[in-house]
């Protein structure tokens, strides 16, 4: 992110006047804090950024679709009793930051702010990288101290949004009272909102969306070429391939150096098409992503979108962590066909006039 520089010295001033006084009272403000629990509270609402948008929509007057005034009414309620979080995911940034219309951008960004308390969610990799080290222990047993978990759930919300979109970055200038200012000051609401307004060229915008259509063209085309395969066929196939070459591959194969695990060692694990399988299901993002592929792909009638990336990457770190998921109607049908909502104890929905009765059921005001 690049927000600082896009700040005038009399918009940046009184916010680094407010961190620093806070600072200096031994004061920090702090994200909520999720419990490693679904049970627990506050509850962890994500939402898909048409649903965003339908509330942002609601909170300036607008009647459609029907029910989303009370959506946004029993979400505020459940936010402000400190028994829901709404975090902002590094999809729904990507896509605030979509529309040419700085001023629409803005308006976006200052509701989602506003009503997320100002909270995000980590980039899907960090919590990717973290479940394929649990899954590491859990699969080899390195030994009785190692055997614990890294808790991940606690830790995926967070104040601001640096490290939403990309690897989250640490000011430095070598003298730490100020370091401490800048990093907080990066934080802060206002910053959040430039964030996703300006924080990425437009020209970078521009870049990742065609990325995006010409990596839907190019699961169009594999689709094709594997559409004999059975779904256990594919699944190994894609597995395999994933394993062995690729980005997260390379993450893959340094957590296991970083655990004491061998290259060799892994890759002939790997060979084995019933170990893949299994590993893949210990790491829930990745199982939610393969799940969702294998059933979209499925049914020959589902198109290859271009934002179908993107709904992977949001809804594969949402599945497995929130405990209420709004997302569009083919997603939520083929998550309830697929019986990841039951696997993950997630409710998923595409109508937001039903999230009330949901939060109002389990005592989120």
């Amino acid at each position: 992110m690049t927000a600082q520089r896009l700040i005038d010295k009399a918009t940046l001033e009184p916010i680094v006047r407010r961190v620093m006084s806070r600072l200096e009272n031994g004061e920090r403000s702090l994200p909520v804090a999720v419990p490693e629990s679904k049970t627990g509270y506050p509850r962890l609402l994500v939402l898909d950024f048409n649903k965003w948008v339908a509330l942002a929509r609601a909170s300036n007057g607008h009647p459609e679709p029907q029910g989303t005034f009370a959506a946004l009414e029993a979400i505020t309620k459940a936010v402000k009793a400190g028994r829901l979080v709404v975090p902002i995911t590094g999809v729904n940034a990507f896509e605030t930051m979509g529309p040419a219309d700085a001023e629409r951008r803005r308006r976006t960004a200052s509701f989602m702010v506003e009503l997320s308390g100002n909270h995000s969610m980590v980039h899907e990799e960090p919590i990717a990288d973290a479940e394929m080290r649990n899954a590491l222990q859990w699969r080899f047993c390195l030994g009785l101290e190692r055997l614990r978990s890294i808790p991940i759930r606690s830790h995926i919300v967070q104040r601001g949004v640096n490290g939403t979109i990309g690897p989250k970055f640490q000011v430095s200038v070598g003298h730490p009272a100020a370091d401490a200012v800048l990093n907080d000051v990066a934080l802060e609401p206002e910053i959040s909102v430039l964030a996703l307004t300006d924080g990425v060229p437009r020209e970078s915008v521009r870049a990742m969306k065609k990325m995006e259509r010409d990596g839907a063209q190019r699961v169009s085309v594999i689709r094709r070429m594997d559409a004999h395969l059975s779904m256990e066929e594919r699944l190994t196939l894609e597995l395999t391939n994933l394993f062995m070459d690729g980005s997260l591959a390379t993450r893959l194969y340094a957590q296991a150096e970083q655990a004491g695990i061998s290259h060799a060692v892994l890759r002939d694990w790997f060979a084995d098409a019933d170990n893949s399988v299994q590993f893949a299901k210990a790491v829930p993002s990745l199982w939610v992503h393969a799940t969702l592929m294998l059933h979209h792909d499925k049914n020959a009638n589902n198109p290859t979108h271009e934002n179908d990336g993107l709904d992977y990457a949001f809804l594969k770190a949402a599945i497995p962590y929130g405990n209420y998921v709004v997302t569009e109607n083919l997603w939520t049908h083929i998550v309830h066909q697929s019986g990841l909502d039951e696997r993950f104890n997630t409710k998923v929905l595409a109508d937001l006039a039903k999230l009330p009765a949901l939060l109002a059921a389990d005592a989120c005001f």
